[in-house]
């Protein structure tokens, strides 16, 4: 049991390294904080709502298939290093099932509202742990859009009570 508690901590650091490194440039929005703090801030609320270590680790890696130049293979090379295979996959098929797909960017021709949409219809079929996952980020989002950006908090909390109907 402690040799596993002290197992896990190695395996935290090394994806909180991992994470770290991935969003290395990156500032929160509103606050200017490294981008690090949503991730482990979403992982602490993942720990606060039972979540267990593998939701933990895929809470920490959430944004960096989305949001940074780390690639899905070399996601997957890196937790397949780590990580015993079952728990790899597991971590790796959470940070996937909560990468945006409808983005700006891959939908050009589409509104946000449009892009929302899809996203959430997309979300409502993935699986329970990504739902708990993105829920917890949903949480930390809200409270920091809610309190830096009142006019824009209006559009995000419709957006995130849509959301909230299929997680």
């Amino acid at each position: 049991k402690q040799k596993d508690k002290i197992m896990n901590k190695l395996i935290y650091r090394q994806i909180l390294e991992f994470a770290t490194s991935a969003h290395e440039f990156q500032k929160r929005k509103y606050t200017g904080e490294p981008y690090i703090t949503h991730p482990i801030s979403v992982a602490n609320l993942v720990v606060e709502n039972g979540g267990d270590e593998l939701l933990v680790w895929a809470a920490l890696l959430h944004d960096v298939l989305e949001d940074t130049k780390v690639t899905h293979e070399e996601l997957r090379a890196f937790l397949f290093t780590i990580l015993y295979f079952p728990y790899a996959k597991k971590v790796l098929d959470i940070v996937v099932e909560l990468t945006d797909v409808f983005t700006h960017e891959a939908f050009p021709k589409l509104n946000r509202a449009k892009r929302k949409e899809l996203e959430c219809i997309r979300l409502g079929g993935v699986s329970e742990d990504a739902k708990m996952v993105k829920r917890m980020d949903l949480a930390h989002n809200t409270k920091c859009i809610t309190k830096n950006d009142p006019k824009f908090s209006k559009l995000y909390l419709k957006e995130v009570r849509e959301l909230l109907k299929v997680l």
